[in-house]
């Protein structure tokens, strides 16, 4: 049998790996000119330098943190306490405000009861008739009782779905909250690939035979009752006995398919969400947070919204994350970067006098991801999920957007697994 893997991030990498090791013959295709999709690790003369794109694991994904030690590395711990800064207060995140702490601890009570009553009964009771197509903000404004609370809830759970609260349905946060129920403390953004996520992936690329082919651009996909032929932009023509597809599912809506998708499956690609995601690296000429004691981690109560220390190489670096409403505000600024750092200036004058430049990516301006990655809206019921994982005749599909561990890089791992077995049986 030969599979043919279009879409070479962390899912479709994985699958070839699971595939190969099987037996089975495959051929790679990808639309750009690099592996890792979403993943990205910006190199120069001197190795990798930073991540533009994910790069973070939690201590519970376990899928990312085998596969690293399967190919004889190490995961790189996250190290040093997050500041936060509310209206020029500043606060540890190991000591939040009482406000804040009082906030929190009842979102995740609630939240933890919801979401118990989902998993007994998922669709069909009281509790989720109720919950309907609310979105997760409403949830967050009726639980939380201070105005600092409600700030800092909307900044975490922000960036860990990667849009504003109020385009996340509720619903479908719930279901992913089952995953984080019984977790222990420091289990979120434990870990990270130890010189670049983009650069990991590459190296496991690496390990399979079959060789990469870049800048192909799917076009159609035309099946028959034995046969899957692919036709791509270039006017390449690849015949397989069943293909696996692992892009982003709004990348799957351009793809011209013969016969057609079914309808479900549409419906699932249109309300599906992609998070509004900017990351930018600042770089400077002293790494000026130690002299400051400053680990460089900070949530914000502005546009600059969240930084960590993301230095893959010997250049001092600062990344900053901003998603949502407020990376449209930081687009149309004359000097982006500049409107980062001059938040962090506001805390840390050093800073200032440090800086020599960076980048900054739009992730939802990317032609093949059109957005950071997913998540589920309030206009979005979660069995419309089932769908985009389900094989259409010969073809298969994967990629984070098809995994329970949804909008994840182990979600990612999580799919190639699934959609692994299934080629496999």
């Amino acid at each position: 049998m030969n599979v043919a893997i279009v879409g070479l991030g962390p899912a479709g990498i994985r699958a070839a790996m699971l595939l190969e090791a099987a037996g089975i013959e495959v051929s790679l295709f990808e639309a750009i000119d690099r592996a890792g999709g979403r993943l990205w690790t910006v190199s120069d003369e001197n190795g990798p330098q930073y991540d533009l794109g994910g790069e973070w694991i939690d201590a519970d994904h376990l899928r990312c943190l085998d596969l690293i030690r399967e190919l004889g590395a190490q995961p790189r711990e996250a190290t040093g306490n997050s500041l936060v800064r509310y209206k020029d207060e500043i606060a540890s995140e190991n000591s939040l405000w009482g406000d804040v702490t009082h906030d929190i601890t009842r979102i995740e009570s609630h939240a933890a009861e919801m979401a118990a009553e989902i998993r007994r009964e998922p669709y069909a009771n009281e509790t989720n008739l109720a919950i309907g197509k609310r979105p997760l903000s409403s949830f967050l404004d009726e639980t939380c009782e201070s105005e600092r609370g409600r700030w800092y809830a909307e900044a975490y759970y922000r960036s860990d779905e990667g849009d504003d609260t109020e385009n996340i349905g509720l619903h479908g946060w719930l279901c992913g909250y089952l995953n984080y129920i019984g977790r222990v403390e420091g289990t979120l953004s434990a870990f990270r690939f130890a010189g670049g996520a983009g650069s990991f992936f590459s190296r496991a690329l690496a390990t399979i035979c079959a060789q990469p082919q870049y800048d192909h651009v799917l076009a159609s996909v035309e099946q028959s009752t034995s046969a899957v032929t692919l036709t791509f932009e270039n006017g390449n023509i690849h015949r397989c006995d069943r293909a696996l597809i692992a892009i982003p599912p709004k990348c799957l809506r351009e793809i011209q398919f013969s016969p057609p998708l079914r309808n479900e499956m549409h419906t699932g690609l249109d309300s599906i969400g992609m998070g509004r995601i900017v990351k930018a690296a600042l770089r400077f000429s002293a790494p000026f947070w130690e002299s400051v004691g400053w680990n460089g981690s900070m949530l914000f109560d502005s546009p600059a919204q969240q930084t960590w220390l993301g230095s893959l190489g010997s250049d001092p670096i600062l990344m900053a994350y901003v998603c949502g409403g407020d990376t449209q505000q930081l687009l149309t600024s004359d000097y982006p970067l500049q409107s980062i750092l001059s938040e962090i200036v506001k805390v840390f004058p050093e800073a200032n006098d440090c800086f020599v430049g960076g980048q900054y990516y739009d992730w939802t301006r990317h032609p093949y991801s059109l957005g950071g990655f997913s998540h589920i809206p309030p206009t979005m019921d979660v069995r419309e999920l089932s769908a985009l994982r389900e094989p259409h005749g010969r073809v298969h599909f994967a990629g984070e957007h098809t995994a329970n561990w949804l909008g994840f890089i182990e979600g990612a791992l999580e799919s190639a697994e699934r959609a692994t077995d299934e080629l496999l049986a």
